[in-house]
């Protein structure tokens, strides 16, 4: 096989790589983190170092492993670089996910030892069928697919995070009982034969770290190792990468900026780490957008710089258009956001997408959507709202509205709801009411143990009595304040906008058996469009998606709803983060998912803010953009360069007289400058002389 020059490489790619993706391609030997802003081409870098690697270096294929997130990014990856370099460089070439390898860890340890290995639950009905028996015999009550996805989830970021019991302990805070759970769960799965797929993790880390043959033979195996997403990587999955690389050669791309998977135990502190963990490890930057427009960048830009667990970056804009942008559309609740965007949908240009922080945030627009037959797209991976614990409790009191004899609604609520009862009384009142054929207050009313509740079952039959007659929306109104569901909510410190979800579908009924049929029909619609998103069969029209789907993804326009506190960022991490460390992350976490969110307009991002309530992240952003429009403003006015005051700038863009602030000596003025060195007098007296291309700077 004739090698190729890399001019003939460029050739073959189509582009001429500028100096920052020429250093990327050709980083081979030793460790490497390269860190790629939102739009920079990182995949296409990525296939570019493998063509390098084999037809310039005439590496052999059969020794370079490159491990993606997804399957469906193995094969994207895989169609990408045969796309360039043809079948023929491709065929010994492995894309793998980080379980494949570990699958292929395990397959090995059980031909060496003779040990046959538990049986993968590729099916996810075996371990939802097991979790949901443990959770039957620890909470006596039967698990909806919320508490499913809920217990799933908790159980990767469990495993993931390599959590002692300590830790899983006090996952009990936000999921009910799930020590408890959690240890039935992996007791029934190891009587059963089986392992999900993030024991397949556990299983591999502990072949390599016992089993120093077999550790030596993958690194035999695989001497170039290539980790796309790194960002999205969990603690455990570095565990097993770092020790199938050694001291090898490891390609890590990645960016701590764009790390939205905390929930299911993303690790962006391994990025933050990369140096300590790999003496003698570079770090490289990718810090071209190709993608947007230069307000929506520079804006973008500006606003992540907020974040402090992070690298220093300067993500610039390719595109020299200063056309489109960031608008704010100030709204005076969720009410009014979804008619503004029905009015537009009409016409809207280009891809356009509307993205939102949760699934439940686009149901009251899917049904608008339904109702006035516009064309949309859902991209959803599941749409558990329907099946929500809250959901299930208004309808079940809505529906012991209409039928006060129905006592399979009552047992769902009969502590939640006033006059509170106990399970045993409960039991009592509704086999009376089976038994004499009446509504479960009455019952309540019949039994003299029960004296002190009886005037309260009286109140609250004649409201249940009243909401059945009533519009929807005061019904449900009725629920939450006079049953007292709302205090219930308080109580457990549930916080959640499921119920003003509820209210906004229910004001577009006239009764409350046509709303308790709509949710159904919504549940119907939702799971046939979201099955129509993953298939790629949707029917054109506006793309509806949550930010975490869109990641990775780009639209010409953007509709980002409800950027309001509470829902991004969301209630939970606003009550502590100034003083909990670990909620301070999660909050940075939450920044990270609104400037995900921002990346993905090309041309033109909307953002819906509301006048009832707190939007610091809104604010944030279009301070940022302001201050970007005037710099450019007075950059046009003088014929030079934008100076944007907070902006992180490379030393080869600084001026003489220019005020900045360094990482480690605070505010100077910069004193100096050559083609190689800028130099810089700093307030504390001192006059430091530094690489003008390979040192960065915060102009002040």
């Amino acid at each position: 096989m004739k090698l190729l020059t890399y001019e003939e490489l460029t050739d073959r790619l189509g582009f001429v790589p500028d100096a920052q993706k020429e250093a990327a391609i050709k980083s081979v030997d030793g460790a490497t983190l390269l860190l790629a802003v939102p739009g920079s081409g990182k995949t296409t870098a990525l296939v570019a170092r493998l063509g390098y690697m084999i037809c310039c270096l005439g590496i052999d294929p059969r020794s370079i492993l490159t491990m993606t997130y997804t399957v469906a990014a193995t094969a994207d990856m895989r169609a990408r670089f045969v796309s360039i370099f043809g079948e023929e460089y491709a065929k010994d070439l492995e894309f793998r996910t980080i379980n494949g390898v570990c699958s292929k860890i395990i397959l090995r340890y059980a031909e060496k030892t003779g040990a046959k290995p538990f049986e993968l639950a590729e099916d996810d009905g075996k371990t939802a069928a097991i979790i949901s028996s443990v959770f039957r015999k620890v909470t006596g009550e039967y698990a909806s697919e919320s508490d499913l996805k809920e217990i799933r989830t908790a159980v990767t970021y469990a495993k993931n995070m390599m959590l002692d019991e300590d830790g899983i302990r006090a996952l009990d805070d936000s999921v009910k009982r799930f020590s408890e759970i959690y240890a039935g769960y992996r007791k029934e799965m190891r009587a059963a034969g089986l392992m999900d797929y993030d024991d397949q993790l556990t299983y591999a880390l502990h072949i390599l770290e016992r089993y120093p043959g077999i550790l030596r033979s993958i690194r035999g195996r695989y001497r170039y190792i290539a980790v796309d997403e790194a960002q999205d990587t969990s603690y455990i999955q570095h565990r097993i990468i770092s020790l199938i690389a050694g001291d090898g050669s490891l390609f890590m791309v990645g960016d701590e900026d764009q790390s939205i998977y905390g929930f299911r135990a993303a690790y962006p502190r391994a990025l933050l780490d990369f140096e300590a963990d790999h003496p003698g490890g570079k770090i490289l930057k990718m810090e071209d957008n190709d993608r947007s427009v230069r307000g929506i960048v520079a804006a973008a830009d500006a606003f992540i710089r907020g974040n402090k667990s992070r690298y220093p970056k300067v993500m610039r804009a390719v595109r020299k258009d200063t056309s489109g942008g960031i608008a704010e559309i100030k709204v005076k609740d969720r009410r009014e956001q979804y008619s503004r965007l029905l009015r537009e949908a009409t016409e809207l240009r280009g891809v356009t997408a509307v993205l939102y922080r949760e699934n439940e945030c686009a149901l009251p627009l899917v049904d608008l959507f339904d109702r006035r037959q516009v064309r949309y797209t859902l991209r959803a991976s599941d749409f558990v709202f329907f099946s929500d614990r809250v959901v299930r409790d208004i309808t079940a009191a809505l529906s012991l509205a209409l039928d006060g004899k129905d006592t399979g609604s009552y047992m769902r609520i009969y502590y939640k709801i006033w006059p509170y009862l106990g399970k045993q009384a409960a039991e009592e009142v509704c086999s009376l009411a089976r038994r004499e054929n009446i509504g479960v207050f009455d019952a309540i009313r019949r039994i003299p143990s029960l004296k002190e509740k009886h005037e309260s079952a009286r109140l609250c039959s004649k409201l249940l009595s009243a909401m059945s007659k009533s519009a929807p929306d005061k019904a449900v109104a009725g629920v939450l304040d006079g049953l007292g569901y709302s205090k219930y909510l308080e109580r457990n410190k549930i916080f959640t906008s499921k119920p003003e979800i509820l209210m906004i579908l229910a004001e577009r009924e006239r009764t409350v058996g046509a709303f308790l049929w709509r949710l159904t029909e919504l549940e119907r619609l939702v799971r046939a469009k979201a099955e129509e998103g993953r298939k790629a069969a949707g029917d054109g029209g506006i793309i509806l998606s949550t930010v975490h789907m869109a990641k990775g993804l780009e639209y010409d326009t953007v509709w980002l709803l409800d950027v309001c506190d509470e829902v991004i960022p969301g209630n939970s991490v606003l009550r502590d983060y100034r003083q909990n460390p670990e909620s301070y992350a999660v909050y940075e976490e939450e920044r990270r998912i609104f400037y995900v969110a921002v990346t993905r307009a090309k041309d033109r991002l909307f953002v819906f803010t509301r006048r009832d309530t707190g939007t610091r992240f809104a604010n944030e952003l279009i301070e940022c953009r302001d201050r970007v429009a005037a710099a450019e403003k007075e950059a046009k006015r003088t014929g030079g360069e934008p100076v944007i005051p907070g902006s992180t700038v490379r030393g080869s863009e600084l001026k003489i007289g220019m005020r900045v602030s360094h990482k480690w000596y605070g505010p100077g003025t910069v004193s100096g400058r050559t083609d190689v060195t800028v130099s810089v007098k700093f307030d504390i007296g001192t006059v430091r002389e530094f690489v003008a291309a390979s040192s960065d700077f915060d102009l002040i």
